[in-house]
């Protein structure tokens, strides 16, 4: 910002007085040598004035965009993450682990069928590659013999912990079933993740890839949070590369800053 420009103001006549040897002015005003010099350099230090009422610009602006990216990087941990949660209560159905060491099972009851197994409230508890605890549990599993490959599950919850376990997410899911010839798990009927943020995100339909690490939904998803809304036709995930994508008719909503009473940003 330029500074105001200074104009030398006209120089005054002054004359030595006997007494104290003070200099006197013209218009009467006590004036010391070297005065209009400290006086000028005292303006150019003076901030430019500033409209009454006028807010800063480029601090709701910062403000604004800092909100934005907490939006996309949340949204870009809860939607992934609350999928591959999943993972570890189809990799013990599957087979991947041969005993109970890396995974904490308990049943409440298993009752066998003729015409298939089924397991009653099954519980999964592990920890993440980074240290989150995690617990996965569902209403059933059910495994047909006649595809010994296909588990269902029905009302499944995952739920983990973050940030050493002050924060957490939790993901529910109607329906569920896993093939563990292609590694995948078809979400179906209604998915919910919540988050400890006041995040949300809701769909209809979701497949898990395991193998390939990735998500997609070919239905709509829909998300809301503090900071704004989100919709989309489609969406699809990649672990691998930390890539969300949101596709077809996607609109995104941002809330502008609601200051809170008590607190400062």
């Amino acid at each position: 910002m330029a500074l105001p420009r200074i104009l030398a103001a006209r120089p005054r006549r002054a004359f030595s007085c006997p007494q104290g040897g003070r200099f006197w002015s013209c218009d009467g005003m006590s004036e010391r040598p070297g005065d209009d010099r400290a006086r000028a350099g005292e303006a150019r230090r003076r901030p430019a004035p500033q409209a009454a009422g006028a807010t800063p610009l480029r601090g709701r602006t910062e403000r604004r965009e800092g909100r934005y990216s907490r939006f996309v990087s949340l949204m870009k941990i809860a939607l992934p993450l609350g999928a591959f949660l999943l993972l570890g209560i189809v990799l013990f159905y599957s087979g991947v682990f041969s005993g109970r060491d890396n995974l904490d099972t308990a049943f409440r009851d298993i009752d066998r069928q003729p015409t298939d197994l089924r397991m009653v409230s099954p519980r999964v508890a592990g920890v993440t590659g980074d240290g989150s605890p995690y617990v996965v549990t569902a209403d059933n599993a059910t495994q047909d013999p006649a595809e010994p490959n296909f588990v269902t599950f029905d009302n499944i919850q995952a739920d983990v912990k973050t940030n050493g376990e002050q924060d957490w997410l939790s993901l529910t899911a109607s329906r569920g079933r896993y093939n563990s010839e292609t590694q995948t798990l078809d979400l179906t009927q209604k998915i919910d993740i919540f988050t400890t943020w006041g995040y949300e995100m809701h769909g209809e339909q979701a497949t898990v890839d395991f193998d390939q690490g990735k998500l997609r939904s070919d239905s709509e998803v829909q998300g809301h949070g503090p900071l704004g809304t989100l919709r989309a036709d489609s969406m699809s995930a990649d672990h691998a590369t930390q890539v969300l994508r949101f596709d077809g008719n996607v609109k995104m909503l941002i809330l502008p800053d609601q200051p809170s009473q008590g607190v400062e940003e």
